[in-house]
């Protein structure tokens, strides 16, 4: 928080599997300030940088080229508060712009001159218009991207153009489209093959929280039941952000991240074909488990041990209005996440777990848990 982190001009420069974070300025740019020449960003990130006037994580009059990565969390006092740009072309693929707050227009992007979004993510930002995307005399091109979930204290929560003009190529999923509607008339889909959402109507686009879920930067991941799920249009895109391969079932995902193979738990038994167990067990890398409908409210009690999670999974429940939960019955620890294992667990009640340390779970990796109770459990919860 003493300066800027980078200050560049007149060249062209590549960063490449960097984090540059707690930049500070009262000038424009507070994590980047490049002024010509061109910015080749490869799996960087952006964060937690603030700026007393344009652009709290980058200002850029350069030509700006993001390739998975990731501007989250940072802050300007006037414009732009995650990017700001100024008569450039920017180009953002496979990138997640998050959390970004401007206290005037702009909370993700601000920009005056060209904007190319493709299979892109931007969400939870904040302004006084055009919460995601504020376009001043610009052109915008966008292409299977998310801009949903953004706030705005005035006007046009996601996408505000003031003058110019914006193409979409299909496969966008717009949250509200108040301050776009002509560029992107409600539909779901609409005539461009984009899910777009009004005032009255807006699309959530049920995302993760901003978070590990593989690869070099952080990324929010579509939640079983996300409307962003196969709506892409055709991609010449073959990774995500992740770089994990792009297009998995029958069409590609919207937004930065793809979701992986979906394995649903058809019973509430404690081994064989549909139970959580052999999914568990079985899983390919980066899969969601998910569960039957009528699951809903009860329990999965293990009489075989605990359940080894040591495959990239998200454990899933939040579709069931009632969750599940997962009980040892007092016999054994509950979940165990090995070494080196990234995983995800998501409204589950995990019970009477037994043993000396970490009786509900042993983690050993990394482990995102959200919306979950751990209750009951002899020996301590969590280890």
């Amino acid at each position: 928080q003493a300066s800027r982190v980078l200050n560049s001009g007149a060249t062209n420069m590549t960063l490449n599997n960097l984090t540059l974070t707690g930049g500070n300025t009262t000038a424009n740019g507070g994590g980047i300030y490049f002024t010509s020449g061109t910015l080749t960003m490869i799996d960087c990130t952006v964060s937690s940088c603030n700026s007393g006037i344009r652009g709290g994580g980058i200002f850029t009059t350069g030509t700006l080229n993001l390739v998975r990565s990731t501007i989250s969390n940072n802050r300007a006092t006037n414009i732009g508060g995650g990017i700001c740009t100024d008569f450039p072309a920017v180009t953002l693929t496979n990138s997640t712009v998050a959390g970004n707050i401007s206290a005037n227009d702009g909370g993700g992007i601000f920009t005056f001159g060209t904007l190319n979004l493709d299979s892109s993510t931007i969400t939870g930002n904040q302004g006084l218009r055009g919460g995601g995307v504020f376009g001043q005399n610009s052109t915008l091109q966008i292409k299977n991207t998310i801009i949903a979930a953004n706030s705005a204290t005035n006007t046009a929560t996601d996408v505000l153009l003031f003058a110019g003009t914006t193409t979409s190529q299909g496969g966008n999923l717009i949250g509200d489209n108040n301050g776009a509607s002509t560029q992107f008339p409600a539909g779901i889909p609409n005539a461009n093959n984009d899910l777009v959402g009004t005032v009255g109507a807006k699309i959530a686009p049920l995302l993760s929280l901003l978070g590990n879920n593989g690869g070099k930067t952080q990324t929010l991941r579509p939640i079983a039941g996300s409307p962003a799920i196969n709506a892409a249009v055709t991609t010449a895109l073959v990774t995500d952000q992740r770089g994990y391969p792009r297009v998995v079932g029958i069409k590609a995902d919207s937004g930065a991240v793809e979701v992986g193979p979906t394995v649903t738990v058809a019973n509430s038994l404690d081994a064989g074909a549909g139970s959580l167990r052999n999914a568990i067990d079985t899983a390919a890398a980066d899969t969601s488990i998910v569960f039957a409908a009528g699951l809903s409210g009860g329990q999965i009690t293990l009489s075989t041990g605990l359940l080894l999670v040591d495959t990239q999974v998200n454990i899933d429940a939040s579709s069931l209005a009632g969750g599940i939960t997962i009980s040892a019955n007092n016999t054994s620890r509950v979940f165990e996440v090995a070494t080196g294992t990234l995983a995800a667990m998501n409204s589950l009640t995990v019970t009477q777990g037994n043993i000396a340390a970490g009786a509900a779970l042993l983690n050993q990796g990394t482990l995102t848990i959200n919306n979950s109770t751990f209750t009951a459990n002899g020996g301590g919860a969590i280890s």
